[in-house]
């Protein structure tokens, strides 16, 4: 999940970030283009085209390593930001392989 990912975070200046809230929307990616490639005995690829104008919106907290906050006096430092509105436009490839006897 995007919080126990950003719990993960490892940065010496970044203790943690919280996820306080977070919200795709309802604007959904569209796919403009899609091409296929045969990658022999290895699978194939499929390259999608994707575009999207989010209405994500995500709110979270970012608490200072304590090396930066003895900078600042010893004090816990916390960082409210948000992210909203991403636009997205890129090329995504899917690879699939067969499966291994394994």
């Amino acid at each position: 999940s995007l919080a126990e990912t950003l719990r993960n975070i490892d940065d010496k200046n970044i203790q943690r970030i919280v996820l306080n809230d977070f919200d795709v929307g309802k604007s959904p990616p569209r796919v403009s283009d899609m091409r296929t490639f045969e990658l022999h005995q290895q699978g194939m690829a499929f390259d999608v085209d994707v575009q999207w104008e989010s209405e994500i919106r995500a709110k979270m907290n970012v608490i200072i390593s304590n090396r930066l906050s003895s900078v600042m006096g010893g004090r816990t430092m916390s960082l409210p930001f948000s992210v909203q509105n991403v636009h997205f436009e890129g090329t995504i490839r899917v690879i699939l392989t067969p499966l291994s006897p394994e």
